[in-house]
C-alpha cells in the first residue's frame, strides 16, 4: 500500500473552532449548512478517536519504522482545536488499564 502525498492548500487557513463554526450556522442557517457541520462534527469524533489510539500506541511503543508517520499524526492532531475544545474522555476501566500498562512500562 503506497501513502498518498496530499498537497497543502496554496493559502493557509485558520483552523475553525466550535465558535467559528457556530458563527458559520448562525450567518447561513440552511439545510446544506446543517448536513456540513454535522460531517464536521463526525470527523471532529473521527480525531479524539484517532488521538486516544495514538496514546495507546505511544504506551505500547511502537517499531522504529513507524514513528515518522506516528509523529505526522502526533503533530497534526496536537494542532485541532476540537480535540482542545472536547477531548474524548477515558473510561474508568480504560483509565485502570492505562495504569496498569504505565507501571508494567515502568
Amino acid at each position: 500500500m503506497t501513502a498518498r502525498a496530499f498537497p497543502s492548500p496554496p493559502t493557509q487557513r485558520n483552523k475553525l473552532t466550535r465558535e467559528a463554526l457556530r458563527a458559520i450556522w448562525q450567518r447561513n442557517p440552511t439545510a446544506d449548512v446543517r448536513d456540513l457541520l454535522w460531517e464536521i462534527y463526525r470527523l471532529q469524533d473521527v480525531a479524539r478517536q484517532a488521538q486516544n489510539v495514538l496514546t495507546l500506541v505511544r504506551m505500547w511503543g511502537i517499531d522504529k519504522p513507524f514513528l515518522t508517520r506516528l509523529d505526522a499524526l502526533d503533530a497534526a492532531l496536537f494542532a485541532e482545536p476540537c480535540l482542545w475544545e472536547r477531548p474524548l474522555a477515558w473510561t474508568a476501566d480504560e483509565e485502570q488499564a492505562l495504569k496498569r500498562l504505565s507501571r508494567s512500562r515502568r
